[in-house]
């Protein structure tokens, strides 16, 4: 049913302001992203190829702020009705020439019809509202949410406009696919024959929304002062929701070209901080640290700690979360060296991860309480699948250091990244054991188009789709697609977009990092 949704959602941005709205990360929350919500973003994630999604807080500007007056109404734009009908047919054929000792052909027929009615329209706080409320106090004492946030170092936003549903539209979908394959085998001294298989199948979905369901949204970001807040209107990388709060110990180190970051552990690290300044709206840090223990690292060319005291020397937060390079070999060694942590961990760890992270790919909730608990840990507790794998991990925690659990945290924010769709067919995938092919087609796709900024053609390799069979070959389309590649059925020739380099990248991960489990 997500399926639906999210087609709702992507054809209506491509009428209503792709580049200016982002679209929800789930029905199941978003209702969370009216306009006045607030909503987080983990400052540091364990990648510098993707960016970490919004996180819905559940509260609203409005409950943090002294409302001694009442706050202006919502700017609302009037309604658009937009009648969406699709009707696709498409056929399409594969030969394979495996030389003397076989050949095969398939062919297919596939289908699509969709059809909704959608009544939308666009609410957005006026710059007036905006600036009315940033003279405003905030609460006090402070609400236990900000202080929480404020401890995890996350920026906060606002969301200011939503594109929202004024009726309740029932979506219907229904798509069928016929094929047609046929393998012979050349008469040998072995072994001779032929055959071939057929099928028909066809799904039908529908699916009621509710009103006022937010379907994309724009925000604006929080920064915390002494009495009040201000909210940007121009977006600064700069800046910082709590400007004034202290970084945490972060050690950077270099290894294989690459620069990855990595919270220290008070049982690993003894870090003494040298000195603070805040200049330029940017606060920058330097730390002298202390290795106490021998921890695993995987081999590599070459690492050295960063440290410095020359305050002239001081490298900026901001510097330090930038990528030394952007290539798709970087690409690989960051995913391989999670890959190597991964293996690190035993068969009866790696069997759990995989098993409950399957169950959590529906439940994205699920997925972002786990990846909370998992910053934290050991501290914290999860009921379900989540729960399961935090006491697993702690029953073996004098084993797991904190670089080696840095891979699935890793695992997590590549996962988040994905919308509701991609981790259904995810979990399809992993039940039908074809990620270890999919990994490959999308390899094949990264490796020669990553340095590209700029729309260009390329072609699906056959005989990489040949091993995903017919139900498959389609699962791994709509991923792509999903990413945002233009696919061609029939042709297999296909557009690479710069739009889909970081949802596609974070795929690659995802795909590498469970096929990691699935053969340990």
């Amino acid at each position: 049913m997500v399926v639906i949704f999210d087609e709702v959602v992507k054809r209506s941005l491509r009428q209503f302001g792709k580049r200016d709205l982002k679209p929800v990360p789930a029905l199941i929350n978003s209702e969370e992203f009216h306009c006045f919500n607030v909503v987080r973003k983990k400052k540091n994630g364990s990648s510098s190829f993707w960016n970490q999604p919004d996180i819905p807080t559940g509260f609203s500007l409005l409950d943090i702020l002294d409302l001694s007056s009442p706050v202006p109404d919502l700017s609302r734009k009037h309604p658009i009705i937009y009648e969406d009908k699709v009707f696709w047919k498409g056929k399409g054929s594969l030969t394979i020439d495996a030389g003397v000792e076989a050949d095969g052909a398939a062919s297919g027929e596939t289908n699509k019809s969709y059809e909704s009615t959608l009544k939308l329209q666009i609410n957005e706080i006026t710059a007036k509202t905006l600036t009315e409320l940033q003279s405003r106090p905030l609460l006090k004492p402070e609400s236990q949410f900000l202080e929480q946030c404020r401890k995890r170092r996350e920026d906060l936003y606002v969301v200011t406009k939503t594109l929202e549903l004024i009726n309740c539209p029932q979506l219907c979908a229904e798509s069928g696919r016929k094929w047609l394959g046929k393998l012979s085998i050349p008469e040998t001294p072995f072994i001779k024959g032929q055959g071939q298989v057929t099928g028909d199948k066809r799904r039908q979905q529908s699916m009621k929304l509710l009103k006022n369901k937010v379907l994309a949204y724009q925000t604006k970001q929080l920064i915390f002062k002494k009495d009040g807040c201000e909210i940007l209107h121009i977006k600064d990388k700069k800046q910082m929701t709590f400007p004034h709060v202290v970084m945490p110990n972060i050690i950077g180190y270099i290894g294989d070209r690459s620069m990855y970051k990595m919270q220290s552990d008070r049982s690993m690290y003894k870090m003494q901080r040298l000195t603070t300044m805040y200049e330029s709206e940017c606060l920058t840090t330097m730390y002298e640290s202390e290795c106490l223990t021998t921890m695993y690292e995987p081999k590599c060319e070459s690492m050295e700690f960063l440290q410095t005291k020359d305050r002239s020397e001081i490298l900026p937060i901001q510097q330090i979360e930038e990528p030394l390079s952007q290539d798709f070999k970087q690409l690989q060694v960051e995913i391989s060296r999670r890959m190597g942590e991964l293996s690190q961990f035993s068969k009866n760890i790696q069997d759990i991860l995989f098993h409950n992270i399957l169950v959590m790919l529906g439940d994205r909730e699920a997925l972002q309480d786990l990846q909370d608990m998992m910053e934290q840990f050991p501290q914290g507790d999860l009921n379900g699948p989540g729960g399961i794998i935090l006491n697993e991990l702690r029953k073996n925690s004098e084993n797991l250091l904190v670089y080696a659990r840095s891979c699935i945290l890793y695992l997590l924010e590549a996962l988040l990244v994905l919308n509701d769709t991609q981790l259904y067919l995810l979990a399809w995938s992993m039940k039908e054991k074809i990620l270890v092919h999919q990994r490959e087609l999308v390899r094949s796709i990264l490796e020669p188009n990553f340095k590209y900024p700029w729309r260009i053609p390329f072609t699906l390799k056959p005989e990489l789709l040949t091993p995903l069979q017919d139900e498959g070959v389609a699962v791994t389309y709509k991923l792509l697609e999903e990413c945002g590649l233009k696919i061609d059925l029939n042709s297999n020739r296909s557009a690479w977009d710069l739009e889909a380099k970081m949802p596609l990248s974070a795929l690659y991960g995802c795909l590498s990092l469970l096929q990691q489990l699935a053969v340990a």
